[in-house]
């Protein structure tokens, strides 16, 4: 009977584990009752992400009712249904007209912590990071009135960019030598000196061997400004170092907001899963054996 209840038990963990949260599309249909005949509908609208610096277009999810007026997307509350069933959906407040600013938004952004500035590390304040439309790495911190509207965790937060004049330094070597191309030293191949770390840096111009380098833009105004906010003057006599670069020995660094949380969790449930339902069928075979004897 022990063995019996331990089976059941462990199936009932496993079909919880194999519960997923509603995808919901575009147009989607939901009701606030199971019985459509008498009640109200609502329909879902939604939008594909894309990274828009300049109108702010992409919004979160929300619900057009009846009348055409629209609706948060809640936690709790009225709970919403679509084919008879109850889904993970609750009917929020009413948006009154001109009060939907905080539905709409420019980026997809992830809290980051403080960072200090190294050569391969960009110095900011603690805020918000996002990728724009050009692929380039951009830092936030929340300000009313604020240059850029963010969707963090869910919510729409007003932000503004950070710049060289509010917290923000480029991560990257500062290199000189005698030319702006560097001093070849093989086939494709060049150093230069690091003004900030004292490295002497080799590097190709381009990535011609297909490796996994570091790449770096250098830009020797940035130079001459990071080198004085650093304390780091290259000697006289020399250039600074101008242009893409792909470090030897030096590999691209991580994402700066962390690992791919999304598939390490993906892996670990799909695995954890499978550990689970592996047992189920143990036990089963376990009981089995017991009866046949």
């Amino acid at each position: 009977m022990k063995k019996i209840v331990a089976l059941v038990l462990s199936l009932v963990m496993a079909l919880s584990l194999c519960t997923v949260a509603f995808a919901y599309d575009n147009g989607d249909e939901f009701y606030d009752a199971m019985t459509d005949g008498v009640a109200q509908k609502y329909t879902y609208v939604s939008k594909e992400y894309k990274a828009d610096g300049t109108t702010a277009s992409n919004h979160v999810p929300y619900l057009v009712g009846p009348t055409g007026a629209w609706f948060k997307i809640a936690t709790s509350g009225t709970v919403l249904y679509k084919d008879g069933k109850a889904t993970d959906l609750y009917l929020g407040d009413q948006i009154k007209e001109g009060e939907n600013g905080d539905l709409y938004y420019n980026y997809q952004a992830k809290t980051v912590a403080e960072a200090k500035w190294s050569c391969t590390t960009d110095a900011h304040k603690a805020g918000y990071t996002y990728t724009d439309e050009n692929g380039a790495t951009k830092y936030a911190v929340k300000k009313d009135g604020g240059n850029v509207k963010l969707l963090v965790d869910g919510k729409v937060i007003t932000a503004s960019n950070l710049d060289n004049d509010t917290g923000y330094i480029a991560g990257q070597h500062l290199l000189y030598a005698d030319t702006a191309m560097g001093k070849e030293v093989g086939v494709g191949v060049y150093e230069a000196t690091c003004a900030a770390c004292k490295q002497v840096i080799k590097f190709q111009r381009t990535n011609v061997t297909g490796g996994n380098y570091l790449y770096q833009d250098l830009d020797g105004t940035y130079a001459d400004f990071a080198s004085k906010r650093l304390n780091a003057a290259k000697p006289a006599g020399k250039v600074w170092v101008e242009g893409a670069i792909y470090i030897i020995g030096a590999t691209k660094t991580p994402d700066k907001t962390g690992v791919d949380s999304a598939k390490t969790f993906d892996a670990g449930v799909a695995m954890y899963v499978g550990m689970s339902l592996l047992s189920v069928a143990g036990g089963a075979v376990v009981i089995g054996k017991k009866k046949e004897f």
